[in-house]
């Protein structure tokens, strides 16, 4: 059996995944989002969402998460 979701943070695996592959892809940045004070992180991230909210899925704690993977 093939790959059926890939989990990750703001990286290009989760955009490939997704556009090349149709493969579910699960960025879980916002979860370190919520938790950080870096600011350079916070605003990449934002980013980075901002850029793919259309392709990768951002669930926001682990009780989305979860319900993503069922």
């Amino acid at each position: 059996k093939g790959v059926d979701v890939v989990i990750g943070f703001t990286s290009t695996a989760l955009i490939n995944a997704s556009l090349l592959f149709g493969i579910k892809s699960i960025s879980i940045c916002e979860f370190l989002l919520n938790e950080s004070k870096n600011e350079y992180y916070r605003r990449s991230s934002k980013e980075f969402r901002k850029m793919t909210e259309n392709i990768i899925e951002f669930p926001r704690d682990a009780e989305e998460l979860q319900d993503i993977l069922r």
